[in-house]
């Protein structure tokens, strides 16, 4: 997937931590609810209940 990275487009979460890493690095991206959708959760598909803590695999494979 592509997209932009520090600047809002994508939960907190990944704004932070996908920040931190570097090229080719191999990550878990925990994100307490604060960090990701928070109380309202999100009801696109697949939806996301309020408060959850998300968990991504994630690997940097390009940068710009």
């Amino acid at each position: 997937m592509g997209t932009n990275i520090g600047v809002g487009d994508v939960i907190l979460g990944w704004d932070k931590g996908v920040l931190e890493m570097s090229l080719g690095q191999e990550a878990k991206l925990v994100c307490a609810a604060s960090h990701a959708y928070g109380e309202k959760g999100d009801p696109n598909p697949p939806p996301i209940p309020p408060n959850a803590t998300l968990v991504f695999d994630v690997t940097l494979i390009r940068v710009g």
